[in-house]
């Protein structure tokens, strides 16, 4: 089903969610709005899932978990909001066997090192009469990453307002190839364990609010330009010109105290003390103010 690059409005309609044999959901580029309906599991063989470009908010389902046939998903550039369900990790986003091709991919071009694949995807063959043909009604959808598609595993959580800091277990995703989280508002330090994603061809997590030392330069994160990683203005260390600064032992500061949490301190409100601080203040100026009116009656009267 392709509706992608209209100007559809609403929320999202359950009819669109009512076959399990639909293979391709792309509704890229319209004005969709609202929540992504709970209902949206019952997809259970679809393989292909395009929402970019669109108005959807609330936080991602995780009842997307549950499309344990899906090949592709990009939710880039909503307004969703919230933290990035931890089941992504389980999510398989299968790859192609040869006794069942539901997609067969050829390359459509080459630029900046970035290949365009159109994926042909078999939906059914049809034994016809003899004096007719036999045909394959095929579905095409257009997906760009860099370098070969074979078996490509890409997470696209771009353009949105998630929050709170990257789930350490994006690390199970072992085969991901291309990881793009930029644009949003996570916050915290990039999990170490992502240096174990060793097909990662793809990674940006630009224009954040992530904050201390970027990940070693080693393996495939030494491949990784600043690019990847500008608009974080509380990231350090290579490849971005910021230079960590070395926290030395202090006696002011406990010897149990760990590195992440002297470096979570610097954002964190006592929202108790700062509540009431703000009252206080607030009924403090509210009886002044009468105070004075009271006392001068021409001000009482004006």
């Amino acid at each position: 089903m392709h509706l992608q690059g209209n100007k559809f409005t609403g929320p999202m309609s359950r009819a669109l969610l009512n076959s399990s044999y639909l293979l391709t959901l792309d509704i890229r580029d319209n004005i969709f709005f609202g929540s992504i309906p709970d209902s949206i599991r019952l997809l259970s063989n679809l393989r292909i899932l395009l929402f970019r470009g669109n108005q959807l908010s609330g936080s991602i389902p995780i009842q997307l978990c549950q499309l344990n046939q899906i090949n592709l998903m990009d939710l880039s550039n909503n307004y969703f909001n919230g933290s990035i369900p931890p089941c992504f990790s389980t999510i398989t986003f299968g790859t192609i066997e040869a006794s069942d091709q539901p997609f067969m991919q050829e390359p459509l071009c080459n630029f900046g090192g970035f290949t365009t694949y159109r994926y042909r995807g078999i939906i059914e063959n049809k034994v016809v009469p003899l004096d007719e043909v036999m045909y394959d009604e095929v579905d095409k959808v257009e997906f760009v990453t860099k370098r070969n598609l074979s078996n490509v595993h890409a997470l696209n959580l771009s353009h949105n307002l998630l929050t709170r800091p990257i789930p350490k277990t994006f690390s199970n995703l072992t085969q991901v190839e291309s990881l793009d989280l930029s644009y949003n508002s996570l916050s915290g330090n990039i999990p170490t364990k992502l240096i174990n994603l060793n097909f990662l061809e793809v990674f940006t997590v630009a224009h954040n609010n992530l904050s201390g030392k970027i990940l070693d330069r080693k393996a495939q994160f030494g491949t990784f330009e600043a690019s990847s990683y500008e608009g974080n203005p509380f990231l350090c260390g290579q490849p971005l010109e910021k230079i960590c600064t070395a926290i030395v032992d202090s006696p002011h500061l406990p010897t149990t105290v760990s590195l992440d949490e002297i470096e979570g301190k610097w954002y964190d409100i006592d929202l108790v003390a700062f509540f009431a601080s703000f009252v206080g203040t607030y009924i403090t100026f509210l009886f002044g103010f009468a105070a004075i009116l009271y006392i001068n009656p021409y001000w009482r009267q004006r």
